[in-house]
């Protein structure tokens, strides 16, 4: 205390400190927000190298605990041993699946801010620390089950240790930031580019005359420890644990197309630009082509970048963090699709620091001027906009058709109609699987291509009993759900289904290849029922057998209704009908549909005696229907026009060649 001063004047010890702490904080409850809200519901759909990575951890629990995961290109084991709680817990559903990530996102922020703290002063490490809490890049990264979110705050721990020992010469400090880099080769191929970035920083450390020998060795010696049972097992299996860097590299005739330096000068300008103009284009990455940076975050990106160059010489580890954000950029320069923000994951713990050095510098600048207050407040605001604009965009990016194609949603859905079906496993209402399976006897069967294509089915059905097509004979269960591959031979899944009952057919959603410009068909489902659960409201008997026992009517949206036929013939029919209803109006004609029935996957050619039909129609009509309204049902053969009459009760056939009902049951 100052002689003569009261002590009521004096600044409260550790008021500041607080202060930032409270501010910490507040940015950290920002971020977990952003990364935790319906983080099972979105992104809707589960990649498949997310299924995977939920799959190698439920072979975890039941022993299975290699040193490195081969399948799907080959994966380090970290983040797919941490799943493993989560799973274990929750079981096999998309939240627990992206519990990890969403963790592991927030926890980057105090990473990411002790990192800039230890660079430069506590304002920069705020504001670092928001940009990564609010970046479009960090909250989607933290939204997805992708190994590569856990190399980030690994890193960003590394370097900050690395920092802090650097300045006060604690060797005990560069152990453990070795040892967290070492950790790092566990996470992500990218962290391997990050012993290029020491080395480097080393050699103009030892340039300028500024190598700390003893600092370096013992970083060196904690890094290859840690490291040294992945290594060697990577030198065992070399061609296992580089397979996908191989895919991809540009030194791939297949990727470059002997156009070598011309595809790596592509690659460098796309990245460069990806800073403030194009980003990535890949949905499960970024918002398509959105830059990481609006304009004025880019110029203070760029000031940043400028500061750190000159104050490299005096300010320990600023060379690091500089040579480290030029390297971790080589994974996506040096690959296809460039810019690639899942390969350039590895400059997120360096890469908000500049622009928090940039922005720090400006509330300096403009403090004397404009006075602390508003100073404060324009930065406020700026950083603001930033985070709200993003959020924005990224919120309707999330409802996209884009990311719902991309994260293979179809798949989603059929998993969770089969879950549902069996009454087990996640059915898309909680967040967790239940173990529980349906009272009711039932059978549910796959289409071997649906299985084998999508690791989302396998993942979320992983506990679900489910039978391959083709079936030995067909289920003897009450309730049976067939899912069948639309582009195949459709008999094997009719075969499935048992025999006397009431059969429903229903298209699944649509799926799209990634290098695919239309959609197409994911699946058909086939239901057998109970034959008492058809409407039997009709009872109408018709030529060759054929019966119309009921039917149903019900409003849909978008001005339709759908109405469903059930039929059931007593014998095989040899033709293939068409069944129309038609609409009228006091005879008039005002809607209709014509098409074979079970939306032509399950045609009249195919039925089976004593099966029930449930055929439905789609018919566009007014919201507002008269009273008068009908519906003309009937069967006939394309082209010939022929069709099947109604049988009188007498038993001879009716002169009419259809039905007349009214439009409500």
């Amino acid at each position: 205390m100052a002689a003569g001063q009261p002590a009521s004047l004096q600044p409260r010890p550790g008021a500041r400190e607080r202060l930032l702490a409270l501010t910490l904080i507040v940015i950290l409850l920002i971020g977990a927000l952003l990364r935790f809200v319906e983080i099972g519901d979105l992104p809707l759909g589960i990649y498949r190298d997310e299924a995977y990575n939920g799959l190698d951890a439920l072979a975890v629990l039941e022993g299975h605990t290699p040193l490195f995961f081969e399948a799907n290109n080959g994966r380090e084991p970290l983040f797919v041993y941490l799943l493993t709680l989560p799973l274990a817990l929750l079981g096999a559903s998309p939240f627990a699946l992206r519990l990890v990530p969403a963790v592991v996102g927030t926890l980057t922020i105090p990473a990411v801010y002790w990192l800039a703290r230890e660079l430069s002063s506590p304002l920069e490490g705020l504001i670092a620390a928001f940009l990564a809490a609010t970046t479009v890049w960090s909250v989607n990264l933290s939204r997805v089950a992708v190994r590569a979110v856990i190399m980030v705050p690994i890193l960003a721990i590394s370097l900050a240790l690395w920092c802090r020992a650097s300045r006060s010469h604690a060797w005990r400090l560069a152990l453990l930031a070795g040892a967290a880099y070492g950790a790092s080769w566990y996470t992500y191929l990218a962290a391997r580019f990050g012993a290029l970035a020491f080395v480097i920083a080393w050699l103009i450390a030892w340039r300028r005359g500024q190598a700390w020998w003893k600092g370096w060795l013992v970083f060196s010696a904690g890094a290859i420890v840690v490291a040294s049972p992945l290594l060697w097992y990577m030198l065992a299996h070399w061609d296992a644990t580089v397979a996908r860097a191989s895919q991809v590299s540009i030194l791939n005739p297949a990727i470059h197309g002997e156009q070598l330096w011309r595809t790596l000068a592509g690659n460098i300008g796309r990245t460069l630009l990806a800073w403030v103009w194009r980003g990535d284009f890949i949905p499960r990455h970024n918002i398509p082509l959105r830059p990481v940076f609006q304009p004025l975050l880019a110029v203070a990106f760029a000031l940043g970048i400028y500061l750190a160059a000159r104050r490299a010489r005096r300010v320990a580890g600023m060379t690091l963090v500089l040579v480290f954000l030029a390297v971790m950029l080589l994974p996506t320069m040096l690959a296809e699709g460039a810019p690639h923000f899942l390969r350039g994951t590895g400059v997120l713990p360096v890469l908000y620091v500049f622009p928090a050095l940039g922005l720090a510098q400006g509330v300096r600048l403009a403090k004397p001027r404009i006075g602390q207050r508003l100073t404060g407040i324009i930065t406020i605001v700026l950083l603001v906009v930033h985070a709200a604009a993003g959020m924005h965009a990224y919120l309707q990016h999330l409802h996209s058709e884009a990311v719902y194609y991309n994260f293979e949603a179809g798949a989603t859905s059929l998993a969770v109609e089969l879950n549902a079906f069996m009454g087990t496993g996640w059915r898309g209402e909680a967040p967790t699987a239940s173990p529980q399976a349906s009272d009711e006897p039932r059978r549910a069967y796959v289409a071997p291509r649906l299985w084998g294509n999508w690791p989302s089915l396998r993942f979320l059905c992983h506990n679900t009993e489910l039978g391959l097509l083709p079936a030995t004979e067909p289920a003897s269960a009450q309730r049976v759900l067939v899912a069948a591959w639309p582009y195949e031979d459709l008999r094997p899944a009719r075969e499935a289904l048992p025999r006397d009952r009431l059969i429903g057919v229903r298209e699944g959603p649509l799926e799209r290849g990634d290098l695919e410009a239309e959609p197409r068909l994911l699946y058909i489902a086939f239901e057998a029922a109970p034959p008492e659960d058809a409407t039997a409201n009709v009872n109408q008997r018709w030529q060759h057998g054929v019966s119309l026992l009921g039917y149903e009517v019900s409003r849909l949206p978008n001005q339709q209704i759908c109405v469903t036929l059930f039929w059931r013939c007593d014998q095989p029919l040899e033709a293939n009908y068409v069944a129309f209803v038609h609409l009228l109006d006091e005879g008039a004609l005002i809607g209709q549909h014509d098409g074979p029935t079970g939306l032509g996957y399950y045609p009249t050619d195919a039925w089976r005696p004593g099966d029930v039909l449930a055929d439905s129609h789609i018919i566009d009509a007014a919201d507002s229907l008269p009273e008068t309204a009908q519906l003309a049902i009937g069967l006939y053969q394309y082209p010939t026009m022929e069709h099947l009459h109604p049988v009188l009760p007498s038993g001879l056939r009716s002169d009419a060649d259809q039905l007349v009902l009214p439009l409500w049951p």
